[in-house]
């Protein structure tokens, strides 16, 4: 992809909001910021009854909403002492995070711009949508140990430079060739915060309906039309995250609904509940939640 439609697009998430668990977003260096949208750390914050107590609170659910991007994940189950690779395809639903006390996990995710991992997986990425599964399982040359030293990194600049190296030996350059239509389609979708029609937008291109979305389902995962709400939902996530009031009407016309009750339906499907509830927990999430970028790590 382009790194200019980093710019235009940035995906949030929903957790982060537990004390029990920290999160952190670590933004890609320069040469890997037209594949990867972040990679991102997630720890236990210690084992005491206040923690415990919060786990049961309502209030301190953690989510994982639709992004329109994929994952390679690291995790280190303590308990067990166990460690995996796997790779987390586009979700179209949301899921909630829960914690367990007796067996904490540490995480670590490279978080795939859109189209970004179609360099690394060698298969259209519809065909592992809303699926999580071991990486070795796709790729046989990625290294089944990779997660045990990962974590190995003491630090969290020593996790982000291994990522890095990790992620530069399995992309595949020939598949990562610029995609001059992808990239002017995607902006299109960015650009009107995925209100644009998905026909007017391949007239504009020159393009089939029919052949875009393959187009799609190959680099993304999913169609644009399907691809486009998940954007728009992003950027409402954004707004609610970021705006100290809301005007809810206002809201829907601005985002393209039809009305009110259209986008809370369609808002609920992809968070998991209405965007009254969902301003609550993202004023949680703007206190809780570190962003680096990767001049942090540069080494004086």
């Amino acid at each position: 992809m382009d790194d200019k439609l980093q710019r235009m697009f940035h995906p949030v998430q929903a957790n982060g909001r537990t004390a029990v668990s920290s999160y952190t977003e670590i933004a890609p260096s320069e040469a890997l910021r037209p594949y990867v949208s972040c990679y991102w750390y997630s720890e236990p914050e210690g084992d005491n009854d206040n923690s415990r107590l919060q786990i049961a609170s309502e209030a301190t659910v953690d989510r994982v909403i639709p992004d329109g991007c994929c994952d390679i994940l690291f995790e280190h189950h303590i308990a067990d002492n166990a460690y995996y690779v796997r790779y987390c395809g586009l979700m179209e639903r949301p899921f909630v995070i829960t914690y367990n006390m007796d067996n904490s996990v540490r995480r670590f995710g490279i978080r795939f711009f859109p189209g970004g991992a179609y360099g690394v997986i060698q298969t259209p990425l519809s065909c592992l949508k809303n699926q999580l599964c071991e990486l070795d399982a796709l790729l046989p040359r990625s290294e089944s140990t990779a997660a045990e030293q990962l974590f190995a990194e003491e630090s969290l600049v020593g996790k982000v430079r291994f990522a890095e190296a990790f992620l530069l030996s399995l992309l595949s350059w020939e598949r990562m060739r610029p995609d001059n239509t992808m990239k002017s389609v995607l902006h299109h979708i960015f650009r009107s915060r995925g209100s644009a029609q998905i026909q007017s937008i391949a007239k504009k291109e020159v393009i089939s309906t029919r052949q875009l979305n393959r187009k799609f389902q190959n680099w993304i995962g999913v169609t644009p039309k399907r691809f486009s709400e998940i954007v728009r939902f992003q950027a409402m996530v954004h707004y609610m995250q970021t705006s100290p009031s809301i005007d809810w009407s206002a809201l829907a016309l601005g985002y393209g609904f039809f009305d009110q009750p259209h986008m809370i339906r369609d808002f609920k499907r992809y968070y998991g509940v209405s965007p009254v509830e969902a301003v609550k927990e993202c004023q949680l999430v703007q206190r809780n939640v570190r962003f680096l970028q990767y001049e942090y790590f540069r080494e004086d």
